[in-house]
């Protein structure tokens, strides 16, 4: 199987799609991924799978890793995304830059971590309450 992938780089000369083998990774129409691209490695976004291409297989490099666990953009936004590359003749991946947040573009999304308590299911409050040490009034108060 191929995909289409469009390179993050936004310039006339590479606007165009470009096909890549896929590898054993699951990936679907709309993610970030990381393709080898001349001499360096770049991202780009997969805009179609297909099961047979025109180019000679021998010539077609692999994806080497999906970005993120979901799609960037979804198939409404690609759709939005060509639109606007016909519309006002910029290239695609300019057009598809608008769809993603600059801090994911460049690496610097943390994860967010939620810390929360919960009470055991199991237990009274009060069977709870004499669990604790002596020091720690405030959890008892809690």
């Amino acid at each position: 199987m191929f995909a289409e992938v469009i390179i993050d780089i936004a310039h006339s000369d590479v606007d165009k799609v470009f096909d890549y083998k896929l590898n054993n990774n699951i990936i679907s129409v709309g993610s970030r991924v990381s393709v080898p691209f001349g001499n360096r490695t770049i991202d780009g976004i997969v805009i179609k799978i297909k099961n047979e291409t025109l180019i000679n297989e021998n010539k077609i490099k692999e994806i080497l890793c999906v970005k993120d666990d979901l799609p960037a953009v979804n198939a409404e936004c690609l759709k939005l995304a060509a639109f606007m590359r016909d519309k006002y003749h910029i290239p695609f991946a300019l057009a598809l830059r608008q769809f993603i947040p600059s801090e994911m573009r460049n690496g610097r999304i943390k994860p967010k971590i939620i810390k929360f308590a919960q009470l055991c299911e199991n237990k009274t409050p009060v069977e709870m309450k004499a669990e604790l040490r002596k020091g720690s009034t405030a959890r008892k108060k809690l």
